[in-house]
């Protein structure tokens, strides 16, 4: 993946090539997705009467003929390493998961979500639905021009970015949602360590309770 390829050419003048080209590899995409191809029947059966709204979908029947997007491999930010951040490399905080989101698809329109993860016995789904998280990435994905989209995972501060390099290669993130407070603005992309920096306030003040 070009954008990946891209962003893993960031990270490696300040985390060292051969430690993260060996994270890198662990995400392998193209298990990720017959893992997630296999998981749309589950998804369709999964999806009823009762509760085709809550999933995403416009009708039982659309789960039936839904399709996968493109995949999302996730990236996460410590908690502890933006605290203390100092605006230098952004790439280096940001820690390859063996996770892959996949919009799901559904006349023409991102309607719902599958998750999945290299579990140490192969890669499986852990999650199905997430159906509004899962749209406000792709509506960020989608403005922020991000063909083969990243997905950043603030996890302690429930923060979502789409990670992007500009035309002059420089990391952006793209807010999934507004965050009026830090002024982040859904689909309005930030220079990436402008964002951190943004946050790093907010995290060293974080005292580990549920926001």
């Amino acid at each position: 993946m070009k954008l990946l390829i891209l962003l893993l050419g960031c990270m490696i003048g300040a985390a060292g090539a051969q430690t993260m080209n060996q994270q890198a590899t662990k995400v392998d995409v193209r298990q990720a997705t017959e893992a997630a191809g296999k998981s749309l029947d589950t998804l369709a059966k999964l999806v009823t009467e009762d509760n085709y709204s809550a999933m995403g979908f416009e009708s039982a029947r659309e789960a039936a003929d839904a399709t996968l997007g493109p995949p999302m491999p996730v990236y996460l930010v410590q908690l502890d390493e933006l605290r203390e951040y100092d605006g230098s490399d952004p790439a280096a905080l940001l820690k390859p998961l063996e996770q892959v989101m996949f919009p799901v698809v559904s006349g023409g329109a991102t309607r719902s979500g599958i998750t999945v993860e290299n579990t140490g016995d192969g890669w499986k789904a852990t999650g199905f639905g997430s159906a509004q998280l899962t749209q406000a990435i792709d509506r960020a994905s989608k403005a922020a021009g991000a063909t083969d989209p990243v997905v950043v995972h603030v996890a302690a501060l429930r923060t979502y970015f789409v990670a992007h390099n500009d035309v002059d290669g420089i990391l952006q993130f793209t807010p999934v949602r507004d965050e009026p407070e830090l002024e982040f603005r859904a689909g309005a992309s930030v220079q990436a360590d402008q964002a951190l920096l943004a946050l790093k306030p907010v995290a060293q003040r974080y005292n580990g309770l549920p926001l």
